[in-house]
């Protein structure tokens, strides 16, 4: 019992690790934590965990056919989400400013909209998808992934888990562990958004822009 409380623990540990660098999805939390939208954001990082347990199960269960699919078809992964990033980033980039008037228009009428409102819903649901899709075309995650499951020594001589039960628990353990540093970046950001005045917001969206873009370009140059 004490064992598998323990491998728990260090599953949600590698969970953190592994989502802590702020790349695309990282800087979407952000920016819409920055916004006031922190029910969104946190949408965003609960898709992203979501991906994050489809890997830590390719990982943990040796999944062998989606493995190979997902080296086979790379460079497509790299292409369409590269070509998203990019155009992302410059918008983020070229419309901060008109990003910070909306929300200064959409906070009057927070008040007005439920979170689950028919207005808000697409929006909403494509957090969900953002963050998810960001997550599963980057096959690094899934390396890293493979590395430190490699690391706790859990993986049998085949690549697997041990057993079941240990699998479901590092898929489990990573996921819990994936939302909590997203929890973590929100409110890291929310509290960052108090302090700071309106222009601060629109260059750090601009800062931000320029990384998911950077993220976007790193991922077009691995395809050609």
């Amino acid at each position: 019992m004490i064992s598998n409380i323990f491998l728990l623990l260090q599953a949600v540990a590698i969970g953190f690790v592994v989502a802590a660098p702020v790349g695309a999805v990282g800087a979407i939390v952000i920016r819409r934590s920055l916004h006031g939208h922190r029910f969104e954001a946190l949408l965003c990082g609960i898709g992203s965990a979501a991906a994050d347990g489809v890997f830590a199960a390719i990982a943990a269960l040796g999944l062998k056919l989606v493995i190979a699919w997902m080296e086979a078809h790379h460079g497509e992964l790299n292409l369409v989400g590269g070509a998203f990033l990019l155009g992302y980033g410059a918008y983020m980039i070229w419309h901060a400013p008109s990003l910070m008037r909306r929300q200064d228009a959409e906070e009057e009428e927070e008040d007005e909209v439920g979170p689950w409102s028919l207005a808000g819903l697409a929006d909403r649901a494509g957090m969900i998808f953002s963050g998810f899709g960001l997550t599963i075309i980057n096959p690094a995650t899934f390396l890293g992934f493979m590395g430190a499951f490699a690391g706790l020594g859990v993986l049998g001589p085949t690549g697997e888990a041990e057993t079941l039960a240990v699998g479901t628990t590092l898929v489990l353990g990573v996921a819990a562990g994936s939302t909590l540093w997203w929890l973590t970046l929100i409110a890291g950001s929310s509290a960052v958004r108090r302090q700071v005045s309106g222009n601060i917001i629109v260059q750090i969206n601009r800062v931000l822009g320029v990384v998911v873009a950077g993220v976007g370009v790193l991922a077009l140059f691995q395809v050609f």
